[in-house]
């Protein structure tokens, strides 16, 4: 990454689009790289709408501004190419939530560079609320968000993040739930032990949920 970051910085502006794109990828190695750019003049080889540049990533970084999200251990297909950075068939880690067969999209041409992420989660639930709390806009969403405290638990799923639409369109579809925390609506502690909810951006629908709280005991909720 860091010879290709060298070569087309080399033939573009040292702010702008080009350069947007070193600040979401960030590192790692290209086990397979081209790269191809044309135009009538010296300063069109270096407009990223010219450019095409096509590898493999492995061990890599990416940062996606918005949510803010820092990925490591990247991997996968990725295309540069009219402006737009696309991703396939990803796998990534952060902290200790892992995701794979990924797809990405990064229009570095739009405003406020514009994504679409869709990508298999493994999640660590202590994550999940922070990450979410950047993500979602919904007041009320985020009022009951805040009095969930003291998470810990895993789920696996799918994560779908849009903020090509306004505001960002945010689903979560989590099977295979366990998690234990405090919600302060309730008297005692949850403890969520198969099951699994799905949030589309409007509501949350609950499916199969067992659990307990305090000594009360539920199961099959939704």
């Amino acid at each position: 990454v860091a010879a290709c970051r060298a070569l087309v910085l080399g033939l573009a502006p040292s702010e702008g689009p080009a350069a947007d794109i070193f600040n979401v990828l960030r590192g790692g190695t290209a086990s397979r790289i081209a790269f191809q750019t044309s135009g009538r003049s010296f300063p069109e080889l270096g407009q990223l709408a010219q450019m095409t540049i096509d590898g493999r990533l492995v061990d890599g970084r990416l940062f996606i501004p918005g949510p803010e999200l820092d990925l490591e251990a990247v991997e996968g297909e990725a295309l540069i190419a009219g402006g737009i950075l696309t991703g396939r068939r990803l796998a990534a880690r952060v902290g200790a939530t892992t995701g794979g067969d990924g797809a990405l999209e990064i229009d570095f041409g739009g405003p406020d560079l514009p994504f679409r992420l869709d990508i298999d989660v493994d999640a660590d639930l202590a994550q999940l609320p922070p990450v979410l709390a950047r993500v979602v806009s919904d007041a009320g969403f985020r009022e009951e968000l805040s009095r969930i405290q003291e998470v810990a638990g895993r789920a696996q799923g799918r994560l779908s993040l849009d903020s090509r639409q306004s505001p960002m369109k945010v689903e979560v579809d989590a099977a295979h739930l366990r998690l234990d925390g405090r919600y302060d609506r309730l008297p005692f502690p949850l403890q969520l032990l198969k099951g699994g909810l799905r949030y589309d951006g409007e509501s949350i629908t609950a499916a199969g949920l067992s659990g307990r709280m305090g000594a009360t005991t539920f199961e099959d909720l939704g």
